[in-house]
């Protein structure tokens, strides 16, 4: 039996491995800012998370409601209510209210309100402002974030525009700057989320254009372009069965997607994609119904994929 001290050791082991087969140093700046040190996180090569091992707070999965934050444990999927939004007394009302959140490589947990973008203390959810939205790019509202392996923060719209948010500075382009990569096309918009993968897959969901509705929306697999202002980004998937998905999170195969339910009715849904591929057929299940309206979720782009 391995001791508790033992086996995190292995999983750094296994983590910093996974590292060098892709080709980048955990502290190469492919993980954002600060990097992933054993210390703050311990990333499995692949599947559940052992039993008996406390998880960090950067291995959990994450969801929300406009005013609560909610984690995921992996492999036992409960849900727990982390606590309630708080913010300074700076901020008016209408920015209290989060559309979406997305965690970084190494842990760090971000929101997106009407123009505001926040870092969220996981410990005790207080939202502390690090940028606003510039006046000046004025895109339609963002509805879905995430973040990609080499730490861009990624977003989009209703109707399907893809986005990159400059959050941080130092960045090359002021903070809050909105920066149009291209569109999905094919008449395809988000429903509300985002998830990127470590092995670059980013998947979203889409509640209109093909065979999309409110109430059945469908998966969609979108590519990020070596340069601005291309077009066809996106690829139409599975339907779900669902409307109003608009929360995604992922680990070791499966697209997890939290619905945001019509009275306080939000599901978690499993999403397995027949084959690893969203633009075929998938397998979806409900989880659970909670008296909840889900609005987002997030996860690291360097949960495992298998």
């Amino acid at each position: 039996m391995l001791s508790r001290t033992s086996l995190t050791l292995s999983l750094a082991l296994l983590f910093l491995g996974a590292c060098a087969d892709q080709g980048f140093d955990v502290n190469d700046g492919a993980v954002p800012d600060k990097g992933v040190t054993t210390d703050q996180v311990v990333w499995p090569d692949r599947g559940p998370l052992p039993d008996g091992v406390t998880i960090p707070d950067a291995l959990m999965m994450y969801a929300h409601s406009r005013e609560e934050l909610f984690a995921i444990a992996p492999g036992s999927l409960q849900l727990t209510l982390k606590g309630t939004f708080t913010f300074d007394k700076s901020v008016p009302v209408n920015e209290q209210s989060i559309n979406d959140i997305a965690m970084t490589g190494d842990g760090r947990l971000f929101a997106l309100s009407k123009t505001n973008i926040y870092e969220i203390n996981i410990k005790t959810v207080k939202a502390t402002k690090v940028a606003q939205v510039q006046a000046g790019t004025k895109p339609p509202p963002l509805v879905a974030l995430t973040f990609e392996k080499s730490g861009k923060l990624l977003g989009s719209d209703m109707d399907g525009a893809f986005y990159r948010i400059y959050y941080k500075a130092g960045s090359g382009k002021p903070m809050g700057t909105v920066e149009t990569l291209g569109t999905y096309g094919q008449r395809l918009g988000s429903s509300g989320d985002l998830v990127a993968t470590k092995d670059g897959t980013i998947f979203g969901v889409s509640q209109k254009g093909l065979n999309a509705t409110d109430k059945d929306n469908i998966m969609i697999k979108v590519r990020l372009p070596t340069t601005p202002g291309a077009s066809n980004l996106a690829t139409a998937g599975c339907k779900l069965g669902h409307g109003k998905v608009w929360g995604l999170a992922y680990w070791a195969g499966t697209i997890y997607g939290f619905t945001r339910g019509d009275n306080k009715d939000g599901k978690m849904i499993s999403i397995k994609p027949d084959g690893g591929d969203v633009t075929k057929t998938c397998t979806v299940k409900v989880i659970k119904t909670y008296p909840y309206e889900f609005w987002g979720a997030a996860v690291s782009p360097l949960a495992p994929v298998l």
